[in-house]
């Protein structure tokens, strides 16, 4: 058994914006999952993993010990890093 639906243009431009939005989410919520599967990330996103600006993370490595690795001017803190930092600061 089959059903058909015969949509006029205007349902249809509907139905695509609302397939465009749900992938639009879809992508969003990508963007956090990115952090899943990678152990070492660039400043920008390891602030962005943790919620706090750039410079509350470059506070963090500058005078509360978080630790970074440097290579050639590319800055990286790794994943298991920030979860021992935030350790050191559990109440």
């Amino acid at each position: 058994m089959s059903i058909e639906f015969v949509l006029s243009k205007e349902q249809e431009d509907l139905i695509q914006l609302r397939v465009n939005s749900a992938i639009n989410i879809a992508v969003e919520k990508n963007v956090v999952g990115k952090f899943i599967t990678r152990d070492f990330l660039r400043i920008g996103e390891a602030a962005e993993y943790l919620g706090v600006s750039y410079n509350t993370l470059k506070n963090f490595t500058e005078n509360y010990g978080l630790k970074i690795s440097v290579i050639d001017g590319t800055k990286f803190i790794s994943k298991q890093n920030i979860a021992e930092f935030l350790k050191e600061y559990e109440n």
